[in-house]
């Protein structure tokens, strides 16, 4: 009778980690095997963000699991504003806006 042994094995990726920069989110994402090739990723808004040009933001993982090359970002929408108390990249209502937002009162 043959006996099959398994010992242990192990296997890793190098990953660029999930990250939010200039209101912009981009997933934890596998690195290529090629040490000169890089994963382009397209990156999402936050809540309450879009877009600042008419294509979505990307980033490129590097194969040393760094994000490089960011084009493109994301801004607040009209009524929203950065929680920049926090260092946050994050949209959060605009009491003022709230109130009074492009010459139309809200709320009556």
């Amino acid at each position: 009778m043959e006996w099959l042994r398994v010992l242990l094995s192990v296997v890793y990726y190098v990953v660029c980690d999930a990250t939010v920069t200039k209101f912009t989110r981009y997933p934890v994402t596998v690195t290529s095997h090629s040490r000169e090739e890089m994963v382009k990723v397209t990156g999402k808004c936050v809540a309450n963000a879009v877009p600042t040009q008419s294509e979505a933001p990307t980033g490129f993982c590097t194969s040393s699991g760094r994000w490089n090359h960011l084009i493109g970002e994301c801004a607040c929408k009209p009524g929203y504003t950065t929680d920049s108390l926090k260092g946050e990249d994050k949209c959060v209502g605009n009491y003022q806006c709230a109130i009074r937002c492009n010459g139309v009162v809200r709320g009556r």
